[in-house]
């Protein structure tokens, strides 16, 4: 009935029209759907469409969209410190899709999730974090029912509670140079890894 009819993108069928078939040659492409929900396929997963219909309704053909790759896990993660409470806040930017994140710290060789129950973008860690002590925090986001781990851990950040600040560790390290601008009365300067903090006082 339809076969050669490759150019076809709509079609109204009347209420007596129960049913096209497989036989009927209808070439499914990327699916038929019923206008009234366009993006739901409602022809079946063969070459050709099978379609039920209930009354007097208009099918188009499913365009074919181009593909977009969202990232699945946290990017652009920042930590801010609170000297009054020794705590962090962290924040990320939002992930595609998600609709949970969690965070996990690094403590004695393991990674131990501390909740996995966040809506928002920020995290605020508990109070009287220990001065001077180093953590390292994975941020996973959960997209269609599934968390990244993997590319949370391999995007962990390093922050050191301070005195007076939080550091973040780089994707990129540049060792320091001659050319060093001290910018407040006591500068921690990161030195690297393995490396212990040196001050700069001025």
């Amino acid at each position: 009935m339809f076969q050669g009819c490759s150019e076809l993108k709509t079609l109204t069928l009347g209420e007596k029209f129960t049913e096209i078939t497989e036989e009927m040659d209808l070439h499914s492409y990327n699916g038929w759907a019923n206008a009234n929900e366009p993006t739901k396929r409602i022809s079946g997963e063969h070459e050709n469409a099978v379609i039920k219909n209930e009354g007097k309704n208009t099918y188009i053909r499913i365009r074919r969209v181009p593909y977009v790759y969202y990232l699945r896990y946290p990017t652009n993660i920042k930590v801010e410190y609170s000297e009054n409470y020794h705590q962090v806040r962290i924040t990320w930017d939002k992930v595609e899709g998600a609709d949970r994140y969690g965070i996990a710290v690094y403590l004695a060789g393991k990674w131990r999730i501390q909740t996995s129950k966040i809506t928002e973008t920020t995290y605020t860690s508990p109070k009287n974090l220990t001065p001077g002590k180093t953590y390292k925090v994975a941020i996973a986001a959960r997209v269609n029912g599934k968390w990244d781990t993997a590319n949370a851990i391999k995007n962990a950040v390093t922050c050191t509670i301070g005195d007076n600040n939080s550091y973040v560790k780089p994707d990129r390290e540049i060792k320091y140079g001659s050319e060093l601008y001290v910018i407040d009365d006591e500068v921690t300067m990161y030195l690297g890894p393995d490396t212990s903090y040196g001050k700069v006082t001025t």
